[in-house]
């Protein structure tokens, strides 16, 4: 009998070889028991695990069910920021995380912000949680330039839709000031704008962008990228002792704010519109009810 660990590999190795294949239900099928064999080892919240979400996302997206696509990219967000609040109450843990995970993690990360910038537009507040936790995953390996960028993008999300009272917009604009980086924008102002040349046309903040998502060319682009981006992450984890005392910077274990999706979303090319239900008064989530269709 084989450990969990070696099933949990060749699932995932197989779910991979399926995607390639086009084979996506098949690829479901072995990528559904690679998250529950990693979930028997080392826990559903456990971010070994993340990597089997991140995957069956990209086959649901792939299959145009976007819903269910954002809500496991929102599994991924949510495992990893955890790990990363939690590494200040226990140093211990960034000693169990190697190079090729982190540099996995960013990869990761960084798609999941790609398609909600995508689908849901720059200023809505799941892009800002995924430039967040981007933010924390960078500090992490101690690339304080990259945190500063998507902590300061992330503020300023949050301070549009969430307020500048709220806890998650001053938790991470005490990181910002503890960096050095600038303070958020006052609300009004476009994501990433300096308020000189603001023009919204009328839009809401956080409408919805136009997809633009050619699933095949953004999963080239990110296999292109891992390599230039396994060495960097090695690079930075080679001054790790220096950047070790930013770990006393995070945020304290939290759960993260989350918003109702914005109606209706709009689908990749090829994909049919759908009706969004209303949303739940109490509901901080961007993804729907696990329930929906």
């Amino acid at each position: 009998m084989f450990p969990l660990n070696i099933h949990e590999q060749l699932h995932r190795n197989f779910g991979k070889l399926h995607t390639a294949q086009n084979k996506l239900d098949e690829a479901l099928d072995d990528l559904s028991k690679d998250v529950y064999c990693s979930s028997l080892e080392v826990g559903p919240e456990h971010i070994d695990t993340s990597a089997g979400f991140f995957l069956i996302a990209n086959i649901f997206y792939a299959q145009r069910k976007v819903e269910s696509s954002l809500a496991f990219y929102d599994k991924v967000v949510d495992i990893w920021y955890k790990f990363l609040a939690s590494v200040r109450n226990d140093a211990n843990l960034a000693e169990n995380v190697g190079k090729a995970q982190l540099s996995e993690g960013i990869d990761m990360l960084t798609r999941v912000l790609n398609t909600r910038v995508n689908l849901l537009g720059d200023t809505h507040i799941a892009t800002g949680e995924a430039r967040c936790t981007l933010g924390l995953l960078h500090l992490f390996v101690a690339d304080k330039p990259a945190a500063i960028d998507h902590l300061t993008l992330a503020s300023e999300i949050y301070t549009q839709q969430l307020g500048s009272d709220h806890a998650s917009t001053q938790d991470v604009v005490d990181i910002l000031v503890q960096l050095g980086g600038p303070r958020p924008r006052p609300p009004g102002l476009e994501v990433g704008s300096t308020g000189e040349n603001n023009n919204n046309n009328g839009e809401d903040v956080g409408s919805p962008a136009t997809p633009t998502v050619d699933v095949e060319k953004e999963g080239e682009e990110a296999s292109a990228g891992e390599g230039e981006l396994g060495d960097q992450v090695a690079s930075q984890l080679s001054t790790q002792d220096s950047g070790a005392s930013l770990l006393s910077q995070f945020p304290p274990t939290q759960e993260m704010p989350r918003a109702v999706m914005q109606s209706p979303i709009p689908l990749p090319p090829g994909g049919e519109p759908r009706v969004q239900p209303e949303p739940d008064d109490d509901a901080m989530r961007m993804s729907p009810p696990a329930s929906a269709g």
